[in-house]
This record gives structure tokens, sequence and C-alpha cells, in this order.
């Protein structure tokens, strides 16, 4: 009797064991189904479009559930305008599952193909950014994934296009054929590297193309560390490094070194008319203090530079500000005419805002070794 009972609770429990693994199998086998996959994803990709700016779209979606999982043209779009947009070809993400037994979400690493990023800040000031996080959306306390912990690994992007327009300050950039990685060193900061073999930068101080950028940035919650920047193109190349804090009251710790043509600085043909396009520069600087307070230096050196017809053969420049927002500069240049020197103070207030004052000035110009006949000869000219 006793083992008439065992062998029946025996092949009940083997029965049970098979079925569940038989339904197990098949419920794997169904969630393996593309369609399947698709579904459970934008239905995810639903819930993260209510506490975002933008709208997530995934057309496609594979996975073995194990270990990866692919997602096809993906893309994030704004709102209110269609053309600010991130989307990517493809984006694959290897994942470690174990992890999930110790509260851990682990992804050793990302691949991103053909990644497309159109943002923009309009005139009023509003930045359009699709995946920003909305004002209204308030965290919450009791989530099932309180205490989770998220390991990202390093994210590479194969080839990136991206573009970005700030309307407020009349700047646009655009960057082409792009290759980037991104690494996290810290749960709260990004080391990005960056290689642009083709871009275009509009600005009111330098317009042209940039033949090559690289640069290696650490982004923290406090600022951005720039280990280096390196660009070229239209005749410039500049050199740069150091520390851009996010509060406008830290105190910054920039330094950079830049040599150009004369043709691709939009600042001279804004402000200095008088200046040719011609001639060449060089110039060292920095920027300390904090961005309400700054603290300037440059040094300026070039040659063949021409204003208001009078040719530079040689000049230096060296400008500097104080506490109190006054520019200290001093000129020196050789001329067919004679050597002139200029020095003297500028106070301008708020200096860094989009509307600076220039409260006062003084100059002290002197000119050695004056070449009387060549001074009479082209204000003869001018009259004529």
């Amino acid at each position: 009797m006793e083992k008439r009972r065992f062998q029946i609770v025996f092949y009940v429990a083997i029965f049970c064991i098979l079925s569940f693994f038989f339904f197990g199998m098949v419920a794997y086998g169904v969630l393996l189904l593309p369609p399947v996959q698709t579904k459970a994803v934008n239905l995810v990709g639903n819930q993260l479009s209510r506490i975002i700016t933008g709208d997530i779209k995934i057309a496609k979606v594979r996975s073995n559930l194990l270990t990866y999982i692919i997602l096809k043209d993906f893309s994030i779009r704004d709102r209110v305008n269609p053309n600010v947009y991130v989307s990517a070809s493809e984006i694959k993400l290897r994942y470690y599952l174990p992890s999930l037994l110790k509260k851990k979400i682990r992804i050793t690493h990302t691949n991103i193909e053909q990644l497309n990023v159109h943002l923009r800040i309009r005139k009023n000031g509003k930045i359009e950014i699709p995946f920003l996080l909305n004002n209204g959306i308030k965290p919450e306390k009791n989530s099932i994934f309180t205490g989770w912990e998220v390991e990202p690994g390093p994210v590479r992007v194969m080839e990136m296009n991206a573009s970005f327009h700030d309307s407020l300050r009349n700047y646009y950039s655009a960057a082409n054929r792009t290759s980037c990685v991104v690494r996290f060193p810290k749960l709260d900061s990004v080391m990005i590297s960056v290689d642009v073999p083709d871009g275009f930068f509009y600005s009111k101080w330098w317009n042209g193309n940039v033949d090559t950028l690289q640069t290696d940035v650490v982004i923290t919650p406090r600022g951005m560390n720039v280990i280096h920047c390196y660009a070229q193109g239209s005749g410039s190349t500049a050199k740069g490094y150091g520390w851009i804090p996010f509060n406008y009251d830290d105190p910054w710790d920039l330094h950079a070194v830049a040599s150009s043509k004369t043709r691709p600085i939009y600042a001279l043909e804004t402000y200095a008319p008088a200046f040719d396009t011609v001639g060449y520069a060089q110039a060292t600087a920095y920027f300390k203090g904090s961005f309400k307070k700054p603290l300037y230096f440059v040094d300026l050196k070039g040659n063949g530079v021409s204003y208001s017809g009078v040719m530079l053969d040689t000049f230096s420049f060296k400008g500097w500000t104080d506490d109190s927002e006054d520019i200290h500069y001093d000129f020196k240049g050789n001329s067919p005419y004679g050597k002139i020197k200029l020095d003297g103070d500028v106070r301008i207030i708020h200096l860094n805002s989009f509307h600076p004052i220039i409260d006062k000035y003084t100059i002290n110009a002197k000119v050695d070794k004056l070449k009387t006949a060549s001074f009479v000869k082209i204000l003869s000219s001018d009259h004529d």
C-alpha cells in the first residue's frame, strides 16, 4: 500500500516537473517571437514617454532574453516640434542576467548604429530636447525599483550625425560621420570621447567648417572637466582644457591656445568691420572667476593684419579683467607709418550677459618713429 502511494506521488511529481518545463519552454518560445517582444517593449516605451518630453517609438525588437536585446529603428521625438529628435537604426545592449538576483541591472556594453541627434533652443529660451524629464513628474518613493542599482558599461556609437541650433544666441553647429565612446567611471559621472571628421560651426565669433574635432570630457553633477580638446578647420586650430562648472557662482578654470586666419573670425566683421579679411593671429587665453564675475586673460599676436587700410606688419595685444569688471589692454603694432602703442581701460557692466553695457573707457595712444611722408600720403588718398 505504501509502495503504491509512493509510486503515485512520484509520478505526479514527475508530471508536474515535466509540465512546468514544457509550459516554461512554450512561454520562452512565445517571448522569443519578434511581435511579442516588440509589443512588450513598446508598452515599456509608452510608459517612459509619460515621464519625458518626447514620444518613444521602436519598430522591432530582437532578444534571446538571456544575454542581449536589439532595438531596431529607435526614436524619441519632441511632441511639439517633430524636427527635434534622437534616432538610431539599431541599439544592441548586452547584459548580465544573474545580476538581477542582487537587485542590480548590469549592462556590459552597448553598440549604437547610425545615430541622429537634432536639438534646438528657441528664441524665448525654451530648450527642445525630447529626452528631458517632465517637470510635473515626481519620483515614487515606494517604487518596485527602490534599492536597485544600475551598472552601465561602455556605449559605443559607430556613426553619428548631429545638429544643434540655439536661436536665442544665434548659434548653430553640426557634426557628420562622428564616432563616440561613452564610459561611466563612476555612477554619477560620464566620460565622453568624440572624434568628428566633418562639421560646421556658426556663431557671432567664428564661422567655418570643422575638419577635425577630438575631445575627452568627463561630466559630473558639479560640472564638466575638459581633459583635452582639439579642433581644426577653415584655417583655424584650437586646443583647450579645463573645468566648466554648471553653477554660475562656481569658479571656472578654462585654458585655450588658438591660431587662425582673420577671415573666419566673424566677430571682427560684426564688431570691427574696418578689419580686412587678411592676416594671421595666434592667442593664449584663460577664463577664471565665476560666470557672473569673470576673470579673463588673452595674449594675442599676429601679422599681416589690415585695419582701415593701414597694414600692421606685426602686432601684439594683451587684455585682462579684474574683480571690478574693468578690462585692461595693451596694444603694440608695427606699420609702414611708424610704431603704434595703445593702452587703457574699459568698464563693461554685465560682461557675460546678452546685453553688456560699456560704462566708461580710457585710451592712451603713442606713435614712435612716425614716417611723415607715408602718413601724409595715406591721408591724402583718404581725402581724395
